[in-house]
């Protein structure tokens, strides 16, 4: 099961135990659990989060023409903010060159 999905059924389960029939003791030892799952799993989430960004891993990049995808690598070492990634302009992307087809006279 995935870290996401933990998270959800966790949340679940917190919305549901008031209505479960615990005693009020062993709610509060669930309640406790379930809060101490979710810290863990949103610490693991952010590291993951962090990790995927560091990493240079080529990504995908429209070039405009056809419908046709490229793959720029990212500069290594270097992490780039959502709000300077979201920011970049059609024209900071470098399309391929256009293929022009000679026709040579026979």
């Amino acid at each position: 099961m995935s870290k996401e999905i933990s998270v959800v059924m966790l949340g679940i389960f917190v919305a549901v135990l008031p209505f479960l029939g615990f005693p009020q003791s062993w709610r509060v030892i669930f309640f406790v659990i379930a809060g101490l799952g979710i810290m863990l799993l949103g610490f693991f989430l952010r590291a993951d989060h962090l990790h995927r960004e560091a990493s240079p891993l080529p990504t995908a990049v429209g070039d405009g023409q056809n419908g046709a995808r490229t793959m720029a690598a990212r500069s290594p070492g270097r992490v780039r903010s959502s709000s300077e990634s979201a920011s970049k302009k059609i024209s900071d992307i470098a399309a391929p060159p256009a293929v022009s087809k000679e026709v040579k006279p026979d």
